[in-house]
Formats: C-alpha cells, sequence, structure tokens
C-alpha cells in the first residue's frame, strides 16, 4: 500500500473502527492499542488488507469479525513488536549470573526461569547460557520461554542466528553456539543449551500460568507491560510474586516500573525486583 493510499484508507478509517480493532486485539493479547497509533497498525496490517480486499480498515474489522479464529493469531503476530538481542541490558545477566554463583556456592543446583515474552529466544538462550555457566557442571537448569506470537517462536525453537545477531554473546560463552555447515553467515545454538530451554505458546492476558507456588529463581518480562493496561499490569505483577521463591527476581524494561501496582517486590536495582 502507498503512503498516499494509506493516507486515504487512515481518512476513512474512523475512530469507531480503530476501538473495535483495539478492543478485539485487547481481549485476545492483552496488548492496548492507544488511538496515535492508528497508522503503525495499518501499516502493518495494509498487505494483510490488500490480501482480503480490505479497502479501509473499517473493512478489515469486518473481515477480522467474521474469520475471528483464522484471522485473529495472524493480527497479533503482524502487531506484535518483537525487538531483541542476546544479552540486553548486560546489567541483568550480571546480576543473575552474581546470584547463581551465591546460590551453588551454598549446595543449590536446581534452577528455574521464565523469559515471559521470549520474542525470537535471544533472551531465553541469554538467560540458559549465563546460568550453565555460572552453575557449572551439575546444575540443573529449566527455562520456560513463552510467547504470543507464533511466527517468533518457529525462530527461537530453531535457534540459528546470523553471526551479527550474536556479537554481544560475551567470549567466554561463544562455546555454548557452533557452525553451521554450510552456512559460513550462521550460527547455531548448541543443543545443552537446547535442553534446558521448553518454549511454549502462551498468552500473557490468558488463565495464570499453571505453574508451582514460589517455585521460580527469576521471571523475565521486560519490555511487556508497557503494551498492557493498569489491570493487565497488575495481573502479571501479582502473577510474578506467586511464581516466585523468596528472594526471587523480577526483571523488567528500564522504562517500566511497578509504580501504582500493588506487590510486595522490593527495588534491588534498576528495573530489577526481587519477592521478600
Amino acid at each position: 500500500m502507498s503512503p498516499s493510499a494509506m493516507e486515504s484508507s487512515l481518512d476513512s478509517a474512523d475512530e469507531a473502527s480503530f476501538a473495535a480493532l483495539a478492543q478485539l486485539v485487547r481481549e485476545s493479547a492483552g496488548i492496548s492499542l492507544k488511538s496515535g497509533k492508528q497508522a503503525l497498525v495499518l501499516s502493518r496490517l495494509s498487505k494483510r488488507m490488500r490480501e482480503v480486499g480490505a479497502k479501509d480498515l473499517g473493512a478489515f474489522v469486518r473481515h477480522l469479525e467474521a474469520n475471528f479464529d483464522d484471522e485473529i493469531e495472524g493480527v497479533i503476530n503482524v502487531i506484535s513488536t518483537n525487538v531483541t538481542n542476546f544479552f540486553r541490558h548486560a546489567e541483568h545477566f550480571e546480576l543473575l549470573g552474581a546470584r547463581v554463583r551465591e546460590a551453588r556456592a551454598r549446595g543449590t543446583s536446581r534452577f528455574r526461569y521464565w523469559s515471559s515474552a521470549c520474542s525470537s529466544g535471544e533472551e531465553p538462550y541469554s538467560i540458559a547460557m549465563t546460568v550453565l555457566d555460572a552453575g557449572g557442571p551439575g546444575a540443573d537448569v529449566r527455562v520456560l520461554a513463552t510467547d504470543i506470537s507464533t511466527r517468533v517462536l518457529r525462530t527461537a525453537v530453531a535457534g540459528q542466528y546470523i553471526n551479527e545477531e550474536l556479537a554481544e554473546v560475551p567470549p567466554a560463552m561463544r562455546r555454548f553456539v557452533a557452525e553451521i555447515p554450510g552456512r559460513p553467515s550462521h550460527r547455531a545454538v548448541k543443543d545443552e543449551v537446547k535442553r534446558a530451554i521448553r518454549f511454549r505458546h502462551y498468552n500473557l492476558s490468558s488463565r495464570p500460568l499453571p505453574l508451582g507456588d514460589g517455585r521460580l529463581d527469576a521471571i523475565f518480562c521486560r519490555n511487556v507491560m508497557i503494551y498492557f493496561d493498569r489491570d493487565l499490569r497488575q495481573q502479571l505483577v501479582t502473577q510474578a510474586e506467586r511464581l516466585l521463591r523468596p528472594g526471587g527476581l523480577f526483571f523488567v524494561g528500564q522504562s517500566e516500573s511497578l509504580t501504582g501496582l500493588r506487590h510486595q517486590l522490593r527495588a534491588v536495582e534498576p528495573s530489577v525486583y526481587e519477592r521478600r
């Protein structure tokens, strides 16, 4: 769709059409689409709109309502923001590694984590590499990695990345990736790391995660809550408190905080909280 056509479509996409789309997305994924995001949403949906013959957003919303089960996952895949990279915010992984070494010194060998919006896999692989490195031989490491987008989960499960995407992997952890025969521009995450991770499709706005209370050592929920309204942010924090063991860590994005939410977590570093 050309810029001029997009502007025309946006002109005809009244507030009611965008509000209807936002309501469907909110109910399905918990993502809050602000009214100022109309042009961005329309640009991301433009290809699918052409494919189904929708000339404006109102027509596409009617198509979505009539074909909800077949269409909604594709819509969520398209409008979801999946910006990530290995060892993003390195200080988080430095703290994680330090906590693991302290636990190992106390005789702990079992470590459990949740990457709640794992995108294309860089975050959970970074968690697993950090814990395997700090935990050493005999460490029992498990990472649950979830995302609402089936598209990015396919990339995550494959665990293959171009060399530039692996640039932030610390030298000491390069042993966790390997060359791919016939593909010199790519590297693959090794099986010992993959075995520590379970990837699952999961909607953060749906029912609570069916895990036992107080079993997780850390939850990564970074750059997620900025897309949710207050009620859903509260739901996520309440769930985190239930799942974390005492002393467990809750990581959020650097532009996020728990201000205004009810919780018993204490701040230990910028964008890092701990269950009391």
